[in-house]
């Protein structure tokens, strides 16, 4: 017969690989799913134990911020909203205030300030 002792260290060693994780070959991979504003991406790096080395996450919106700069020249800040939102080809060309003075995301340090 059994004791209460032993059942429930046989029931921790059972559980064991659900509450430290797994182990996972030493090894990096890069994992991405389509997402609704563009790729969600997952870098894992292993050193072999049950915790990732280095984890790095790629969001949707990393794409997008990439090209606004050039993107949002010529516009209103308040159309930067509606640039990261809308495809780059549909973008609407405008003047900052009817003043011909191009505008991108560096000069919007110096008309805030």
């Amino acid at each position: 017969m059994t004791t209460g002792s032993s059942v429930y260290s046989t029931s921790i060693h059972h559980f064991e690989p659900y509450t430290e994780g797994f182990s996972v070959p030493a090894s990096s991979t890069y994992t991405a799913v389509e997402a609704p504003k563009g790729e969600f991406g997952v870098f894992l790096v292993s050193n072999g134990s049950n915790r990732p080395y280095r984890r790095k996450i790629r969001a949707p919106g990393f794409a997008h911020s990439q090209g606004l700069d050039s993107m949002s020249k010529h516009h209103m800040p308040a159309d930067v909203v509606t640039i990261i939102g809308e495809d780059s080809n549909s973008c609407q060309w405008k003047q900052f205030q009817g003043m011909n003075m191009p505008i991108s995301l560096s000069d919007l340090q110096t008309w805030y300030l």
